[in-house]
């Protein structure tokens, strides 16, 4: 909606434009006009503006007749001028005066001009007001404005333009404009007296503006004021009005006020007139009056202080609500010809701008009356404002910024998945209390943002328990009241507590503040749009699964560039207010102060931060320190005088008394005053008073001992097992559970733990029906309500432990069911005090069963040992679970397994009856919703928190003990508990405990804005065994506990399964849609020869040693060799390849039973034979027949134990061996002398941090063993056998370019070959296809290993051919030998293939019809076929033409224009494969390297170079029957740069591993483009010296873009070359500079150099 110009109102408030429907207007824009203004004339320009007395006019000069010639205005000291007259003007420069006037202003002012003289523009002060006061007659300013406006765009007489409303909305669409006008009347260049003056017109501007508002429905819609000349005046007298209001419409015009842009405007004194000066002056160009008149100096607010208090109040409500301010003055000023006109327009110009440099001043090429008229659009003065707007209303946009779903993504990255509920329980501040802060002048200078103290924090510290959380959240509060109306956001964060998995010792915080940090950046995130878009970035090149921001990463980005950057929010006014706990060490506090100061500096934020008093942190100038325990003194004294209950005559000495001895601790004081008022109520006299005073420690933690001494050995037995629950609970106990919990503690703990040990916690007894509940422990507790029990609890806790509601339903106390309260201690530092061990020792103190020193770890552990029994005891009640276990078997029946059918704090307790009643548990109920079993959701939810917590169960986890437990009474407590957590699937069950607080904290961050966040978390998940961290912390992979914890969760789920099958409880979909019971079944493996029915008898499997008391087997995972058959094929096939080590000596790692170690020792016949198996105790009757023969020696150490085995390679065992150590430019031998075999087979694999196997991490080691010449190397070049799971030699001996990574180029540097003995089969066991190579490539492959067979006269054992080799051998029968190698036709083998062909069969039997499901998709695999066949036609085309290009390129030699042609043809190319289908593309590339490796000589892949094909084995022949492979690995010096390695060399070696590290991460990116990532310019430096990289010949590509080599595709000679060139490029960062720049990923074959330290390379040393 538009107004029309002529429906304007000369007085008031008009609305000019509204977007429509259903656009909401962003703000609303205000323009005001100066005195003697108009809402129309003050803003049109008009073409008379531009030619008021002539076409033609001139400037006279003052006291004569001579005209002054027109001439162009130009700019110096970026000021437009008015030129002195020169000489005559010649014919060129006449012509310059027929210009058209739509000529540009501005670019006529961008012609250089003489500089003008400084001195014109000063002048002492009296003679600038001396002449500056005198009045111009308008046809001269009209004179100047015409000069001014000349060439503007507009010759005279065009259209005007009134840009409010003809441009301004098409500038703004979002915002609506209105106009305020007001009148000045004016008789005969004189005003009238009597007329309201400019501060009563801001009145009214504020009443009408406010009400116009509110009938609008927007009374909190920003406002952004445009005021012109003393229109200024009027806006800062508006707001200062505004300020005054308590409240109501008039006060959120403030509270609205979101910009003031100034147009011309006074707001200070200058150097050469005061401000009053400037106002008269304005005021006089505006309204036509000359600038003396007394009437005018009073109605523009010239004549009193009222301008000066407006100025001071506005920057006091600018800094307080940091509103924004824009300011524009007129640049045109006369030249010193006309000294009449030159000291007014410098006055208004330097008197229109604040001096601040947030205004970001401008100035507009126009005089006083025309800085606010614009011609058009495109007029510079109007875009500088339009560009000034669309700045102000993005930011007030952003503010109503909606996540996106990106932008929610990366959030919920952003999110801390541990931290716990933001508690919104602020303390009660007393009446009275923590005022003395506000008078403070510091805290005054804070709040108001005035200097210096703008950019400080306000740092409030003190003692535990003296009033900091209560100051602090006391200081929201009342900021939340004064600020909040005015969209001020409240950001609110606190560091989270220490990990407890060790034990809850409370100890100082150490660390990086990553919590703080995290929880500012997500809290900024939905108002910082540059936060947003960085932090969106750094997102999308996350590579990990879940995408989250880990530790590091948010410390780097917060730490390194967050808060070195400005930092801008569309809040008005930004508090932060950082809690820390009272425990952190002062190198942490003294950090998160560094990082806060410097984010104070760089923004707008008000940062206040409450800690420890910390006297050692040195108080710098950019902290405003508050010691609240030396200031409340005040505050101590009135509590104390209010509440104490003493009458007697000295009761101030007493009052003073208790002030002293506080010493600011307000929570002392308050502790002490309860204590008394009871002694006093009792008929304490005032003496007794007077000596409990003095008994009672000064301290706080003394406080709580001498209070807990008062109990009696019952009493402390058992408050001890209450605090026990409370302090070691995950998460705060509802009143209900904690009464059940105490009922079913064991009272006599420490004496069960000395008689069971740690398996006290499985001892659970017998099951009981919940009738007997009275019966069981702690019966000695009377309570049976919650409100005795509530007696209870705070009799026995001395006051320690109080109620609060449950905030996630009730936000008070009193509207929550007593029951359904959880219990929290009164303050942290009584956590504190409990979790250091002096809380604990003192309820001990007298207690006959427990031991006179208990350390605190192992009490903590006890405690979990305990509420674990307890868990346990309740989970296998008889009759708990009547209802919620048959409800939960039913989900489980219509769900799968992974989906929760409870949400992660689901609590099972019915609102309509909260109440703790025995007697609800005998009535049985029908659903779960409602259940009202207490403690059940708690137990169940909690479990494994109990389970990890020990030490001793992290390190040596009871697999048995809780395997036997779950499986008893028909797996009742299973699957009672599987039912409460609604899923039995382990994966689930696992990952759901150890990510319990994820979902809490990510709905309640994401669904709310920063300005309302809660309160942060108190230390309520301090010390309760589980920490930040969780459950997910005691999974670590430092303890080992996870693995066993799965293996025994997946037997109970099997056991169930198979339980509910035979029971016809498991109820699956069949093929008809009827539902059908599963029925399991395992079938038992036959022993598969003597050895194996050998250890049978001695166990029946490796997993039923585990307990054998004598030849116990430790490594459960280690797979044998079984078959003797096996290993006379393996021996004999590689025989003549042995004879070179006939009498070596011979290491033998993991022999087990010692099958392959006989036979290869009969093969190879060494001198000395050297066993190392660490289970030798129970091997060694297997052993006995190869421990007779002379030499041979068995070693109770393992052998990848790098510090056992370099033990064991010394010259006492190996005395033939001499170690050497080799120069890089001296080349190791080859040590035919020692042979290596290892079994490394286990299954399953026992991931190892980065590693997906430890097998993997051990290979990884011996293989960078061999370049710096380690652990068996150190003899020469010592040649090893390995036997290993199947699925692990892809890492080592991959056989397309897919799975080629870092170990396999590797080994093939460091290796003559990697040779598979024998093996399964593919690598892809499974039937995974996507590593498949061309079939043709196989074929070739397959080709040249038999030719090489052949020419060693070696054959492959009959029954032993593997698959490859059949195939190949038939369609060697069918084809010419050259064809095999052709790629005429590209052809992979997929797996729809195999169900195409059963399709077609099934179809041509008659089995179904056509129309039927089967009909269907026997259609969709025939289209499937076919678009496949079209594609490997295409790609086949394709490679065949990139080698007639690679031919072309040798045949052209050194003929320049056919290498252009190659060039040509080359890019002609890649362009065909950049408009491909992205997946055609990937599989092209993938074609495209396979073949680049396979068709060099010699191929680069180690399997590819193989000298024998692998034999075939049978999973039978190793047990457990898992299929394995043996590896031959025959070491080979590498090249010297590669050996150049370890500080005192030149880096060679240790540089390649950096840049491998970093080109192997993307292998399929262009050669150049890797290498420039390593370093800038790397490829241009490097890749013109290295003629391998271009060559065909030597496995080069001259094609460029899609034909580019590869990182996967570089063979040793080119990987070799390259760092070569590297090493002598003189611009190539240091090392240590390339370290920090490379970052290694995880990966299945990369990780860690060594986890029993780094011995594999002495580089690491």
């Amino acid at each position: 909606m538009k107004a029309r110009e002529d429906d304007i109102k000369p007085a008031g408030l008009t609305l000019l434009y509204e977007p429509d429907w259903p656009t909401d207007p962003a703000v609303d824009i205000v323009l005001v006009h100066g005195i003697g203004g108009h809402p129309v004339r003050s803003w049109k320009f008009s073409g008379q503006d531009q030619n008021s007395t002539s076409p033609t006019p001139t400037i006279k000069r003052r006291g004569t007749n001579n005209p002054l010639p027109r001439r162009p205005l130009r700019r110096t000291n970026s000021e437009p001028l008015l030129p002195k007259a020169q000489h005559p003007l010649g014919r060129s420069q006449t012509l310059l005066w027929k210009t058209p006037a739509k000529a540009s202003l501005r670019a006529t002012l961008g012609r250089p001009v003489e500089p003008a003289k400084a001195g014109l523009l000063g002048g002492a002060k009296s003679f600038m007001r001396k002449t500056s006061m005198k009045p111009l007659s308008r046809s001269k300013l009209d004179d100047v404005v015409e000069h001014v406006h000349q060439g503007a765009g507009m010759e005279s007489g065009d259209a005007c333009r009134y840009w409010p409303l003809d441009i301004l909305p098409a500038s703004c669409p979002n915002a609506r404009v209105f106009t305020w006008g007001y009148r000045t009347l004016v008789l005969d260049r004189k005003p009238p007296p009597l007329q309201g003056d400019i501060f009563a017109h801001a009145g009214e501007l504020l009443v009408e503006l406010a009400s116009t508002r509110a009938a609008l429905g927007a009374r909190a819609r920003p406002i952004i004021f445009i005021a012109h000349s003393t229109g200024g005046i009027l806006v800062k007298e508006l707001l200062r009005l505004s300020e005054a209001e308590r409240d109501g419409p008039l006060k959120e015009v403030l509270l609205s006020a979101s910009a003031a842009v100034f147009l011309g405007s006074p707001h200070r004194a200058t150097g050469h007139c005061s401000l009053r000066d400037a106002i008269r002056s304005m005021a006089g160009t505006t309204s036509g009056v000359g600038p003396d008149d007394p009437v005018l100096r009073q109605l523009c607010g010239a004549s009193g202080a009222e301008a000066e208090l407006g100025r001071r109040a506005f920057v006091r409500l600018w800094n307080g609500y940091n509103f924004r301010v824009k300011t524009f003055q007129e640049s045109v000023v006369a030249s010193h010809r006309y000294p009449e006109l030159r000291p007014e327009t410098t006055i208004r110009r330097l008197a229109s701008f604040l001096g601040d440099p947030r205004e970001n001043a401008e100035t507009i090429c126009a005089l006083h009356d025309g800085v606010c008229k614009f011609t058009s659009a495109e007029d510079p003065g109007y875009r500088a404002l339009a560009k000034t707007l669309a700045v102000f209303i993005t930011a007030e946009e952003d503010r109503r910024h909606v996540l996106n779903i990106k932008e929610k993504d990366c959030l919920a990255a952003l999110l801390s998945p541990n931290s716990a509920l933001p508690e919104e329980h602020p303390p009660a501040i007393y009446p009275g209390t923590c005022l003395w802060l506000y008078d403070m002048p510091d805290f005054q200078a804070w709040h108001s943002r005035s200097s210096p103290n703008k950019h400080k924090i306000l740092w409030i510290r003190g003692e535990s328990g003296c009033g900091k959380t209560v100051l602090l959240r006391s200081l929201r509060k009342r900021l939340e009241r004064q600020w909040g109306p005015a969209g001020a956001s409240f950001i609110w964060s606190s560091d989270e507590v220490d990990d407890m998995t060790c034990g809850p010792i409370t100890v100082k915080k150490e660390g990086s503040p990553v919590a703080v940090y995290r929880s500012l950046l997500t809290q900024l995130f939905p108002q910082d749009a540059r936060l947003r878009k960085e932090l969106q970035s750094v997102y999308n090149k996350l590579r990990s699964e879940p995408r989250i921001f880990d530790d590091a990463q948010v410390v780097s980005f917060f730490a390194d560039y967050y808060v070195n950057q400005r930092v801008e929010t569309p809040a008005r006014r930004t508090f932060v207010f950082v809690e820390i706990a009272d425990n952190a060490c002062p190198a942490y506090v003294h950090e998160l102060l560094g990082r806060l100061a410097q984010l104070a500096h760089n923004s707008d934020f008000s940062i206040c931060v409450a800690s420890g008093y910390h006297p050692e942190i040195i108080e710098e100038d950019n902290v405003i320190s508050v010691p609240v325990h030396l200031r409340n003194a005040d505050d101590i004294l009135r509590y104390v005088d209010l509440n104490l209950m003493a009458k007697w005559e000295d009761r101030d000495q007493t009052v003073q008394h208790i002030g002293q001895k506080s010493a600011g601790v307000f929570l002392w004081a308050q502790i002490a005053v309860n204590v008394l008022n009871a002694a006093i109520i009792e008929g304490a006299t005032q003496e007794m008073i007077e000596h409990t005073l003095e008994q009672v420690p000064g301290d706080l933690h003394g406080l709580y001992e001498w209070m807990l001494s008062t109990l009696n050995d019952r009493e402390r037995a058992e408050s001890l097992v209450l605090f026990q629950w409370v302090m070691f609970s995950a998460e705060p106990m509802r009143l209900n559970d904690l009464f059940l919990a105490v009922r079913l503690t064991e009272p006599n703990q420490f004496a069960l733990y000395q008689e069971l040990g740690p398996l006290m916690a499985f001892d659970i007894g017998t099951p009981s029906p919940t009738q007997e509940l009275r019966q069981l422990r702690n019966s000695g507790m009377s309570a049976n309500t919650p409100s005795q029990f509530h007696r209870w609890l705070r009799t026995r806790s001395i006051g320690l432990l109080e109620l609060r509601s449950d905030s996630r339903h009730h936000p008070t106390t009193a509207k929550e069911p007593l029951g359904l309260q959880r219990v929290h201690p009164i303050h942290s530092s009584v956590r504190t005090f409990s979790l250091s061990g002096r809380g604990f020792a003192c309820l001990a103190a007298g207690n006959p069963s427990i031991p006179a020193f208990v350390p605190p770890t192992d009490f903590f552990d006890i405690t979990h040992y305990t509420l674990l029994r307890a868990c346990l005891t309740y989970l296998s009640m008889r009759d708990v679970d009547s209802s919620s276990l048959s409800h939960g078997a039913a989900a489980l029946q219509h769900k799968p397994a992974t989906i929760s059918t409870l949400p992660p704090n689901a609590y099972p307790y019915p609102e309509s009856n909260p109440g703790l009643d025995l007697n609800l548990y005998r009535r049985k109920t029908t659903t779960a919703a409602t259940d009202p079993t207490p403690f059940q959701h708690h137990a169940a939810t909690h479990l494994l928190l109990h389970l990890l917590s020990p030490r001793y169960f992290r390190y040596f986890f009871p697999q048995h003990e809780l395997l036997a437990v779950f499986n008893a009474d028909n797996l009742r407590l299973w699957r009672r508990w599987t039912s409460v957590l609604g899923t039995r699937d382990p994966a689930t069950l696992i990952a759901r405990a150890a990510a319990r607080h994820h979902h809490h904290q990510a709905l309640s961050q994401s669904q709310s804005h920063a300005s309302s966040s809660s309160p942060p978390p108190t230390e309520e998940e301090e010390a309760r065994g589980m920490g930040a961290a969780g459950v997910a912390g005691l999974l670590s992979p430092v303890y080992g506990s996870r693995v066993r914890l799965e293996r025994v969760l997946r037997a109970v789920a099997r056991l169930d399964a198979a339980s509910r099958a035979r029971e016809g409880n498991w109820l699956v979909k069949g093929a008809s849609g009827a539902w059908m019971a599963r029925v399991t079944t395992e079938p038992k493996i036959p022993p598969a020869n003597e050895t194996v029915a050998k250890i049978q008898a001695l166990g029946g499997t490796f997993l039923g040693l585990r307990n054998r008391k004598k030849g116990q087997n430790t490594d459960r995972h280690r797979v044998n060799v079984v078959s003797e058959q096996l290993c006379d094929d393996a021996i004999n096939y590689i025989k003549p390849t042995l004879a070179r080590h006939k009498g070596c000596d011979l290491v033998d790692i993991f022999p087990g039973p010692g099958i392959w170690s006989q036979k290869l020792h009969d093969a190879v016949q060494p001198r000395s034979h050297m066993l190392m198996e660490p289970d030798a105790d129970f091997y060694k009757p297997f052993l006995e027949p190869l421990l007779e023969r002379p030499g041979t020696k068995l070693v109770p150490e393992s052998g990848i134990v790098w510090e056992e085995l370099n033990k064991v390679l010394n010259p006492t065992v190996l005395p033939h061996q001499v170690e050497r150590k080799y120069k890089p430019e001296e080349t190791p031998p080859r040590n035919d002398t020692l042979l290596v075999t290892m079994n490394l087979a286990m299954s399953p694999r026992r991931k190892y941090r980065s590693f997906e196997s430890v097998v993997g991490l051990v290979i990884f080691q011996l293989i960078s063993s061999i370049r710096p010449g380690a652990l068996f190397q150190k003899y020469g070049l010592v040649r090893m056998l390995i036997w290993l799971e199947d699925n692990e030699k892809v890492s080592i001996l991959p056989r397309s370019a897919q799975r080629r990574k870092r170990l396999a180029i590797e080994a093939e540097l460091s290796t003559d070959y990697v040779c598979e003995i024998a093996g399964a089969g593919p690598e892809n066991v499974k039937g995974v296809h996507i590593a498949n190579r061309d079939d043709r490539l196989e074929t070739e492959s397959t080709r040249q290993a038999v030719e090489r067979m052949r020419e060693d006269g070696l054959v492959v054992p009959p029954g032993r051919e593997p698959d490859h080799l059949l195939s190949y051998m038939e369609s060697f029968k069918t084809a010419d030998e050259g064809d095999v190698a052709s790629v005429a036709k590209h052809r992979v083998r997929r797996a729809s293939q195999g169900a195409l062909k059963e399709m077609e069969a099934a179809y041509t039997n008659g089995e179904f019809e056509k129309g039927t499901k089967e009909w269907y998709r026997l259609r969709n695999l025939r289209y499937e076929k076919t678009y496949t066949e079209k594609r490997d036609i295409f790609i086949g085309d394709l490679i065949r033409e990139r080698e007639a290009i690679f031919q072309a390129y040798v045949d052209a030699g050194d003929d320049k224009e056919l290498m252009e042609q190659v060039r040509q043809r080359g890019q002609a190319w890649s362009d065909q494969i950049s408009v491909t289908e992205r997946s055609i593309r990937g599989e092209i590339a993938l074609h495209r390297d396979n073949w680049h490796l396979l068709q060099q000589d010699p191929p680069v892949l180690s399997w590819d170079r193989r000298y024998v094909e692998p034999l075939r084995v049978r999973a039978d022949e190793f047990y457990p029957p898992v299929p394995c492979a043996l590896l031959d690995i025959q070491p080979k010096a590498a090249a010297p740069v590669l050996r150049d390695i370890g500080p005192a060399s030149t880096r060679g070696g240790d540089t390649f591993d950096m840049m491998l590290r970093g080109l192997s991460q993307r292998a399929v990116d262009p050669l150049s483009h890797l290498l420039d990532t390593v370093a800038a310019g790397a490829s241009d430096g490097i890749i013109p010296n290295c003629p391998s990289l271009t060559d065909p010949r030597l496995g080069g590509s001259p094609m460029p873009g899609h034909g580019e080599l590869t990182a996967r595709t570089l063979n040793q000679r080119q990987l070799i070359d390259i760092i070569e060139q590297w090493m002598k490029w003189p611009f190539r960062p240091p090392y240590s500079e390339l370290v920090c720049r490379t970052v290694e990923e995880p990966h299945e074959d990369l990780g860690e150099a060594s986890v029993m330290g780094n011995k594999a390379n002495p580089a690491f040393e």
